[in-house]
């Protein structure tokens, strides 16, 4: 008969006798059953933690002894609440699109830039020569046609200084100075012996020192130019209402005649002066003359700095044509024992017309010169010296005669009105063209805006000239 066996029997010898065991052994009192629901929950940690503190092993949950208070919010909710979720193809359509249209703001910007910038700018580069000039000229106050003219230019200056005078005397001093004599009466010369009376409009008396003889008028153009000659005159009298700076003087001896209208004097640059009647003080000599210098010394300064602003725009001057004449006028009283000096000054500079002066060395130093107008880069490159005359004597002169020498460069003029007409409206390849009429300038290039537009503007004060020297 077949064995039966239970579902006890087939147990593996190890579990019953561990069941044996186990019934055998009392079972051990067991702790008190603890409510989860008081325990604290266990925070979770953040994303942002997991991300920064990720633990390297498995972390170990230790039940804690004491139960924190559970806190305020949770902070994942935070973390996950500032979270922004963005599109890309959106975000790079919107980029895109901002480009565009900044590229198109740019766009018409610099082309509304280049409407108001509208014009054009022409670079001339004018013909040029350049010499070194070692001549001898002559200069005249009035020149012919052909000769080189001058303007003298003089100014004036005054000072006074005090002195310890040793006494006074009475003096009686006339007046002296200088005139010139025009004739518009005849084309033939008029004589006039020494001491022929000259009147002012006040009724004074002048007498020319020496004969002169007075050229005749000539017929320029349907006008008269009356024939001149400077002579020098003295106060027929004594005292200071003889001095004078300007003034018309007829002759008394024509009155009378055709002649008194038409021949006549004026007062001279440096004027009638000198005349003295009454106390002068008597002043030691050393101490006259180096007051008198030191006087003299700052009056010169003075008329010095005043050349470059007072100096007439469109001349040439040279430094080295400067004279200067000096005259002592009568000491006054200044007090007991005293006097006071005074001196005046008188500057005198040949000024040259640039363009004619330009020219006339042009025509002296390039043979292949035909009469254009030209300038002279720095005239003051060239050292200028009287010759045949005296310095002082510059004043009283209807010629100088002087030496030019050194490096100059001659540059050819051009009209720059004329040329901008010329070009208005026309072609930008015409620019070569049109420079055939200008003699003056060796080569052009032209610069026309906006670029796209070949042809130069209708208005000739959007036309900017530059002149450029190689």
């Amino acid at each position: 008969m077949a064995q039966k066996w239970n579902l006890q029997d087939i147990v593996p010898p190890d579990r019953a006798r561990r069941s044996a065991t186990r019934r055998a052994t009392p079972a051990p009192q067991q702790a008190p059953v603890r409510d989860l629901r008081e325990a604290p929950p266990v925070r979770r940690p953040s994303m942002r933690e997991e991300m920064v503190h990720a633990p390297s092993v498995p972390p170990v949950y230790e039940e804690p002894t004491t139960f924190p208070a559970p806190p305020a919010y949770d902070q994942t909710d935070e973390v996950v609440s500032r979270l922004e979720i963005t599109d890309g193809r959106l975000a790079r359509m919107r980029r895109y699109i901002f480009v565009g249209v900044a590229a198109v703001v740019v766009a018409f910007i610099g082309f509304g830039a280049t409407i108001l910038l509208s014009g054009a700018e022409v670079s001339v580069t004018p013909k040029t020569h350049s010499t070194t000039v070692q001549a001898t000229f002559e200069a005249k106050l009035q020149p012919a046609t052909g000769e080189l003219g001058y303007e003298l230019l003089t100014l004036e200056e005054k000072g006074e200084r005090q002195v310890a005078a040793n006494g006074q005397e009475t003096v009686s001093e006339k007046a002296v100075g200088s005139i010139v004599i025009s004739n518009a009466f005849s084309t033939t010369p008029q004589r006039l012996i020494k001491n022929t009376r000259f009147e002012s409009t006040g009724g004074l008396i002048y007498r020319i020192t020496d004969s002169v003889v007075i050229p005749g008028y000539k017929t320029v153009n349907g006008a008269v130019e009356a024939g001149t000659v400077s002579a020098e005159v003295v106060a027929d009298g004594a005292g200071e209402p003889y001095n004078t700076t300007s003034g018309r003087l007829t002759i008394p001896g024509l009155k009378g005649s055709d002649q008194y209208e038409k021949m006549y004097a004026d007062v001279g640059e440096k004027g009638i002066a000198g005349g003295f009647e009454g106390t002068k003080f008597i002043i030691d000599e050393t101490e006259l003359s180096t007051t008198r210098q030191k006087l003299q010394t700052e009056l010169r300064d003075k008329l010095l700095a005043r050349i470059e602003t007072e100096r007439p725009n469109g001349f040439v001057a040279f430094k080295d044509a400067i004279t200067f004449t000096y005259e002592s006028l009568p000491a006054e009283n200044a007090g007991d024992k005293a006097a006071k000096l005074k001196e005046r000054a008188l500057l005198h500079i040949p000024l040259f017309n640039e363009s004619a002066f330009a020219s006339f060395i042009a025509k002296s130093t390039v043979p292949a010169y035909k009469g254009e107008l030209v300038r002279l880069e720095n005239p003051s490159s060239m050292t200028f010296k009287y010759q045949g005359s005296a310095l002082e004597d510059v004043s009283t002169k209807e010629m100088i005669s002087f030496v030019l020498s050194g490096p100059t460069r001659i540059i050819w003029r051009f009209d720059e009105m004329a040329l901008k007409k010329d070009l208005v409206g026309t072609d930008e390849s015409s620019l070569m063209t049109l420079l055939a009429k200008y003699p003056g300038i060796d080569k052009a290039k032209a610069v026309v805006r906006p670029i796209w537009k070949g042809s130069f503007p209708s208005n000739p004060d959007e036309i900017k000239i530059t002149e450029t020297l190689e």
